[in-house]
């Protein structure tokens, strides 16, 4: 017979979670991640910033290596923008030229000098840091000066004439737009950098220059350029092979001297520490590896959310690019609270060298929180040497 009466066994029902027990496994997930996340963060940082250190030793090595089989020096140059932000950029001399006040050679405030002209290898691609990461080059004191990160008009003082300064590359703080074809110099004398420099055949770092260098870093805009050749040579800005036309201008001698009716323009209008397609640049001997973030928060200054640098650029930075000569909003300077403190100077430089009390130059305390790793140039051998923190 078959038993067709209900079973008494009870029946499994199966069941979803409760929101309670829902809320509970995300609280829970949310607090590993809080948990992992800053350990995850740290290890990104740390493997961005040993990125970063062997890419700066590799570009050194590059440029001695690059010196010791040519006839001319070769130099890594450190270039910034926003967009990009920190470049190594191989570079090669390429000759010299006679910059300055042409018409009075004995002007002191611009005399005439002979100013070597660099200009980046062809074919060789810039080396990008990762985001946050930045470079500074140690200038001996005096060495800024009136020409090579001077003061700048509503940019404050940077950093101190009388004083070592550790100097940023400042490629890229300048308005992109000049006001006449005649003088394409307007804007140029804003933008300065340094460089890792080496002795054609030799490979022997140049530690100092009797004057400052120019490279060539063409300024990205047609504005006040004219024709797109000047007697048979390329424009900077169009040219695919930027070494080639410097090549072809500071082979003209004709070029040389003051510009005229007969001559529009001259080597030192197109090549000079003036010309918006050039930057003025020094060789230094030691240079510091860092985090801009680490930078602002040790002078208690936040980063600029258009830079990421304790620069201040506008909100509005490619509008401001284009401004006109009169009316532009893009210079070299720091944040308003940074600019604004005379001690900033001093501060960035203590700050760098690893000390904590960044106001007291007479205090020798170190400091105990994120320092920069500095590196000095080896005279000879041209590699980096990490300097040990005492």
């Amino acid at each position: 017979m078959i038993n067709i009466l209900p079973s008494s066994q009870p029946v499994a029902v199966r069941r979803g979670f409760t929101i309670m027990e829902m809320i509970v496994v995300i609280v829970l997930l949310l607090a590993l991640l809080a948990l992992v996340l800053p350990a995850f963060v740290s290890i990104k940082r740390s493997s961005e910033f040993s990125v970063s250190q062997e890419l700066v030793k590799q570009a050194v090595r590059d440029a001695r290596g690059r010196a010791l089989s040519s006839n001319s020096d070769s130099a890594v140059v450190f270039s910034y923008n926003p967009e990009n932000g920190l470049q190594l950029i191989a570079c090669t001399r390429l000759g010299s030229i006679i910059d300055g006040n042409l018409n009075n050679p004995n002007d002191p405030a611009n005399p005439a000098v002979t100013r070597d002209v660099f200009a980046p290898v062809t074919g060789r691609k810039p080396v990008t840091l990762p985001v946050g990461v930045s470079v500074r080059g140690y200038a001996p004191a005096f060495k800024v000066d009136a020409h090579w990160y001077e003061p700048i008009n509503n940019g404050g003082n940077r950093y101190a004439t009388d004083e070592p300064a550790w100097v940023f590359p400042e490629t890229d703080f300048y308005s992109r737009l000049v006001t006449t074809a005649a003088s394409p110099q307007d804007v140029g004398s804003d933008r300065q950098t340094f460089m890792v420099r080496f002795q054609a055949r030799t490979g022997q770092l140049v530690a100092s220059e009797p004057t400052a260098a120019v490279v060539v870093f063409p300024r990205p805009s047609a504005s006040g350029r004219g024709a797109g050749t000047i007697a048979g040579v390329e424009r900077l800005d169009l040219s695919t092979d930027v070494a080639a036309q410097v090549s072809a201008i500071i082979d003209r001698p004709e070029w040389a001297g003051v510009a005229s009716a007969a001559k529009p323009f001259g080597q030192r209008d197109l090549l000079g520490d003036d010309s918006s397609d050039t930057v003025l640049t020094r060789s230094v001997g030691r240079v510091a590896l860092y985090r801009e973030r680490d930078l602002a928060q040790a002078l208690g200054a936040r980063l600029d959310p258009v830079s990421q640098t304790i620069y201040e650029l506008p909100v509005n930075y490619k509008a401001a690019l284009a401004g006109n000569r009169s009316n532009r909003t893009v210079y070299p300077q720091y944040l308003p609270e940074l600019r604004n403190e005379a001690r900033t100077p001093l501060m960035v430089s203590r700050w760098v060298e690893g000390f904590g009390n960044l106001t007291d130059a007479s205090s020798n305390v170190r400091s105990t929180g994120a320092r920069p790793i500095i590196y000095s140039v080896h005279p000879l051998r041209g590699e980096l040497v990490e300097e040990v923190a005492q």
